[in-house]
């Protein structure tokens, strides 16, 4: 006896609707139209609603030290593009600071 042939056709299977994401109510409903208008912040919202964090064993542990990992990757960088702008260097006076007086 042979196994039965599968199946060619595979069972419809309709798309998850994705509702949209709420609009904030009182004084922020004017600020978030205007933000969506111009950045489409309901993907990025739905994107976010719809995330799938692993479960299980180690891959947990795994994901979350990556999320601080990039966390502090980035404030390094923030804070080094604000120490940038804040500190100025004074030409030679730097320069010679460092130097060894033997007398």
């Amino acid at each position: 006896m042979s196994d039965p042939e599968p199946s060619v056709h595979s069972p419809v299977v309709e798309p998850r609707r994705v509702e949209p994401p709420p609009v904030p109510g009182g004084f922020l409903k004017g600020p978030w139209r205007w933000l969506d208008e111009r950045y489409h912040l309901e993907d990025l919202v739905g994107f976010i609603r719809h995330k799938e964090v692993p479960v299980g064993g180690h891959a947990m542990v795994w994901y979350y030290l990556g999320g601080i990992a990039l966390f502090f990757f980035t404030l390094q960088i923030l804070t080094g593009i604000l120490l940038l702008f804040l500190l100025r260097g004074r030409g030679e006076h730097l320069a010679r600071e460092h130097e060894v007086h033997r007398g």
